[in-house]
């Protein structure tokens, strides 16, 4: 009886972790993904000053098409080399997250994880 109990008082808390894990996973796997739709749609919005304005539309809209197709494929390379949180903490370059602080222990960032080195 009391494992039942506790499950159900622990099952709330249970998902409630696992939203939240999923949650952050997305959004930051929409960063790779949106990141270089956001470049070339900033670049493609210099063809405002040269060209009318519909047509500057139309290749703003294609250029971030174009730049979500692009981010689709560096995110799922990113994604399967790296991992996406191995990958975003080694561009933040904080040692805490990327693994690489302490080489005479081991830690060493390789295979797309953060592991240990065996000895």
């Amino acid at each position: 009886m009391f494992k039942f109990v506790s499950k159900i008082l622990i099952a709330p808390l249970d998902w409630f972790v696992s939203l939240t894990a999923y949650s952050i996973f997305i959004w930051c796997y929409a960063q790779l993904v949106l990141a270089p739709a956001f470049l070339l749609a900033l670049l493609c919005s210099i063809s405002f000053s040269f060209v009318s304005i519909e047509k500057a539309i139309i290749l703003l809209r294609f250029s971030g098409f174009f730049g979500i197709i692009i981010g689709l494929f560096f995110a799922e390379h990113i994604r399967k080399k790296y991992s996406v949180f191995g990958f975003l903490g080694y561009i933040a370059g904080h040692p805490e997250i990327d693994g690489r602080q302490q080489p005479e222990k081991g830690i060493v960032f390789r295979n797309g994880n953060l592991t240990r080195r065996s000895t």
